[in-house]
């Protein structure tokens, strides 16, 4: 039997309910910014970010606002504004589930974080030419917004590099600006192992941003 989710009273009969509701609620509140205890919205982030089993350390020496943003594939994100002015990114999804990513989670997010310059330059060459969607065969005309499109899911790709290559990293570091997982250095070896493998195999197509998004996110390296 399915687990009820409680947040701010509100029940929820699944996950995928909380989920929905949850971003609804962040984009009707975007336009403020930062959500304090005299705002609306405050009740009910305030007890969705407590659902995170790191909000202990989360919250430092306490919060003084919620601030939402966009990361940086444009999803709608939040941070915590601490009231010592340090900040702390905090994802909505995992305090919805009530638990933290996954070292494996970590792990491919790291792996999507380090092609990043990869799927920018083949980007900025598909765009000084004219180029077809790789999905739909269409023109991708300058008004079009651009994805990159992995024709071999990425997903596939990282599930064979990891298999083949003993041993991967299960600490990461955090991106100061997007608070993506990214490789330490200590790792820099795996990384660029990897960095190489998805150059020799990955098979990269430009494609309307909403062609690739409904291919789902295993086949890509950008989705909103």
């Amino acid at each position: 039997m399915k687990k009820e989710i409680v947040i701010n009273d509100i029940h929820f009969n699944t996950q995928k309910d909380a989920i929905e509701t949850t971003r609804k609620i962040l984009l009707e509140l975007e336009y403020e910014r930062e959500i304090r205890p005299a705002i609306e919205g405050w009740d009910y982030l305030n007890a969705l970010i407590k659902r995170h089993p790191d909000y202990e350390s989360k919250k430092g020496k306490g919060i003084d606002s919620i601030v939402i943003k966009r990361d940086y594939n444009n999803n709608i994100a939040i941070d915590l504004k601490r009231v010592d002015g340090t900040i702390e990114d905090i994802s909505w999804i995992y305090c919805v589930k009530s638990q933290a990513a996954s070292p494996k989670q970590n792990l491919i997010s790291a792996m999507r974080y380090a092609v990043i310059d990869q799927i920018g330059d083949f980007k900025r060459n598909a765009r000084q030419s004219s180029c077809i969607c790789g999905i739909c065969g269409k023109p991708i005309l300058p008004s079009h917004k651009m994805h990159v499109h992995h024709q071999v899911p990425f997903a596939e790709l990282a599930e064979v590099f990891i298999k083949d290559n003993d041993q991967p990293p299960t600490q990461f570091d955090d991106d100061p600006i997007t608070h993506q997982a990214k490789f330490t250095e200590a790792s820099n070896v795996y990384s660029k192992c990897w960095q190489t493998y998805h150059r020799e195999h990955a098979i990269l197509v430009a494609s309307h941003s909403k062609c690739n998004l409904s291919q789902g996110k295993k086949y890509t390296n950008e989705y909103n």
